[in-house]
């Protein structure tokens, strides 16, 4: 799939950038939760959202059985982005008839939906929650690599308000499509800076958006979701909103995940196919430019061509060089990855003394993935029963599918619904067997 995609390399043609800056915004973070202060950056409410009309006219052929808005935040990581990736825009996406319950419990000024559109619906959808004025059941869908386009994730959100009822939430991402700044060439992202704060930033945009509505309502129940990068920040923000709402014992039993062809981490760029639109000649020649400035050879995080345009080398990277390249930009990217998370978590259930975990988590992998290799892909799995998902016995579920990441791809409006289906059904069977066990309480 790289080699047909990707014939020139272009990741990182600025090189390494300053990578001091991710790393600070870890720091940061882990430092605010160690200190008690577990919801840092994550703290969205109704009035910081900018809403607008969304038409999906343009986006599909047939639209009477949903409705749309668009909302739009600051990232929390807004101090550190560039201008054109500092608000995080979102579509949220729901039956008809859930919008037109809403409305007649608003003013006639809702700002989610007009009343000619609820005059003109005739209910044919069937909402499984008809008591709520709402879906109880919220899919966040973020995108893979390369994703700009909403219309994949659109017809998924359809389909799931068509049959279930559902709502969907489909943000985008920074350094992709709008988000990008003007000198970047489609979703290659500059330097190895962007791309980590391209994860930090998603990861903590995601859970954001995931606590404001498991927060709104006490019965909406949250699902996380996407495919490949999308899956990665899925299960990142899952585990970013356990350690954020710890406190709350009801919160890990409305969240669940359904990572779908995905992995625990960045540095998947370095061990898989996609490690052929990385520039190493770039990152080389500013090795050579560092180690010339110092005396004992030693390799340092500079900032010194943030921002620069590419320097024509002398010579191309030797193989040697590259595997040692890679070994760096592997741990450095592994920072930035859901173990670091993970034992968070882990430490969070110590101080409060019970399990603190998802309701539900559903995982697809593929056989023959030359993009996820089988061990990025047994890490993840590794890591979500580690310390993610419930110790239940039906709290989590594996699949192995045949075939590749274009397989995936192809197969995504059949395998990643399922797998979102089976996730939202665990999620809600858990909940109710969780409120039971609530209320058995109370009249003892």
């Amino acid at each position: 799939m790289a080699s047909l995609l990707f014939r020139e390399p272009r990741m990182f043609p600025k090189g390494w950038g300053n990578l001091s800056i991710p790393l600070g915004l870890v720091e940061e973070l882990t430092s605010d939760i160690d200190q008690g202060n577990f919801e840092s950056g994550l703290t969205l409410k109704e009035e910081s959202i900018i809403w607008n009309d969304y038409s999906l006219n343009d986006k599909m052929d047939e639209e009477d059985s949903i409705v749309a808005k668009q909302g739009r935040f600051l990232s929390p990581i807004a101090h550190v982005l560039p201008d054109e990736a500092k608000y995080c825009s979102f579509v949220f996406v729901e039956p008809v008839v859930s919008a037109c319950r809403r409305q007649q419990q608003e003013s006639e000024t809702s700002k989610y939906h007009n009343n000619e559109r609820c005059k003109n619906n005739n209910n044919k959808n069937r909402n499984n929650n008809n008591d709520s004025p709402h879906p109880a059941t919220i899919v966040i869908i973020l995108p893979g690599t390369g994703e700009a386009d909403i219309s994949s994730r659109l017809q998924i959100a359809q389909t799931l308000a068509e049959k279930h009822g559902y709502a969907s939430v489909l943000p985008d991402v920074m350094f992709l499509g709008d988000r990008c700044p003007p000198d970047q060439e489609s979703f290659f992202v500059q330097n190895v800076e962007h791309m980590a704060l391209q994860n930090v930033g998603s990861m903590q945009e995601a859970a954001a958006l995931a606590l404001f509505f498991l927060q709104g309502e006490q019965n909406n129940r949250v699902c996380l979701t996407g495919f490949s990068f999308g899956a990665a920040v899925a299960v990142c923000a899952a585990t970013r909103c356990l350690i954020a709402g710890g406190g709350d014992s009801t919160l890990g039993q409305r969240l669940a995940c359904a990572p779908y062809v995905g992995c625990s981490s960045p540095a998947v760029l370095v061990d898989g196919a996609f490690r052929r639109m990385v520039i190493w000649d770039k990152l080389q020649e500013e090795m050579d430019e560092n180690e010339s400035k110092n005396e004992n050879g030693a390799w340092e995080q500079t900032s010194n061509c943030y921002g620069r345009g590419s320097k024509r080398r002398t010579r191309r990277a030797t193989l040697c060089e590259i595997r040692s390249l890679s070994d760096r930009l592997r741990n450095y990217l592994d920072q930035f990855s859901l173990p670091v998370l993970v034992e968070r978590n882990l430490k969070r259930e110590q101080e409060l003394g019970r399990e603190n975990r998802l309701a539900a988590v559903c995982v697809a992998v593929m056989r023959r993935d030359r993009i996820i290799c089988r061990k990025r892909s047994q890490d993840l799995i590794r890591d979500l029963q580690k310390g993610v998902v419930s110790s239940s016995s039906d709290a989590f579920s594996l699949y192995h599918l045949p075939g590749g990441h274009v397989s995936a791809a192809l197969t995504r409006f059949q395998h990643h619904v399922m797998l979102i289906e089976e996730a939202a059904e665990k999620l809600n069977r858990q909940t109710a067997r969780h409120e039971l066990t609530i209320e058995q309480g109370k009249n003892s």
